[in-house]
């Protein structure tokens, strides 16, 4: 009758011992996962992740399309 009650006591420690660690393991991985999924939700709002594409580059020459303009006349002077 002692075994029973000593494997009892055993198996209350186990238990408890199990669900300290269940509630260990909840406090600091829920907190992993918060910050985790906040993270990539940020890089995925700037488009950093490693799987995005980079948008198409389009070649652009500075000043290439503008009208030329003919050089302005000299400003007229005051006549004396």
């Amino acid at each position: 009758m002692s075994t029973d009650h000593q494997s009892s006591n055993v198996n209350g420690s186990e238990n408890s011992s199990t669900t300290r660690r269940k509630i260990i393991a909840t406090l600091v991985l829920i907190p992993i996962g918060v910050v985790l999924v906040f993270s990539l939700w940020l890089a995925n709002e700037a488009g950093e992740l490693p799987w995005q594409t980079d948008p198409t580059r389009i070649p652009i020459t500075p000043f290439a399309n503008l009208p030329t303009v003919e050089p302005a006349a000299a400003t007229p002077s005051p006549q004396d």
